[in-house]
């Protein structure tokens, strides 16, 4: 009868190793990322070739380049792989951008250029650039004074932040505005 009593302690107090990871999938440069495991019942262990911080079960990091990061969690015998991608949030910006009560049809217009010229298969950067200009000119015509703002803001910000990148990453750029002009649009 003793080791029955012992036994059945043993199994009421026992409960299952969980491990449980709360973590965002994409980010944008300059967040500050939180991978969470602390409903994790267990001890962990994190991982990673970035710069990040450990407080706790909770790794914290800032990441400063668009890219995506890998966050090893080593726990109880298991091995969960992490990756975040790090990529920028086009339509904050763009709405920031468009002037004031904008034409749904030159928004339009300006989202098939950027996506025409995205799907052209440029090899070259200054090429790429080059023919989004004269097309996205050639729409706007004689609102281009209008939307002035919005080219200055375009080329401030590709020079800020996707000097240094290649034509993929570009590439992937005009889709993402072409995306979130008609986003914007649908909402106009």
């Amino acid at each position: 009868m003793k080791y029955l009593i012992v036994l059945i302690v043993l199994l009421v107090g026992c409960t299952p190793n969980r491990v449980v990871l709360d973590a965002p999938e994409t980010a944008q440069p300059g967040q500050l990322v939180v991978l969470d495991a602390t409903k994790s019942n267990v001890p962990v262990t994190w991982y990673s070739e970035t710069d990040y911080e450990v407080i706790g079960k909770t790794a914290f990091f800032c990441p400063n380049e668009l890219g995506e990061y890998t966050f090893i969690l080593i726990a109880d015998d298991r091995v969960i792989v992490h990756k975040i991608k790090v990529q920028l949030k086009v339509v904050s910006l763009i709405k920031d951008w468009l002037p004031k009560n904008p034409d749904s049809k030159i928004i339009e217009k300006l989202a098939r250029s950027f996506e025409r010229v995205a799907l052209a298969g440029h090899t070259d950067l200054l090429t790429l650039v080059k023919t989004t200009a004269i097309s996205n000119r050639a729409i706007l015509g004689s609102d281009l004074e209008k939307w002035q703002p919005f080219l200055e803001s375009l080329s401030e910000y590709l020079k800020e932040n996707l000097q240094d990148k290649d034509i993929d990453a570009h590439t992937e750029f005009w889709f993402k505005i072409a995306a979130e002009l008609r986003k914007i649009n649908a909402k106009t």
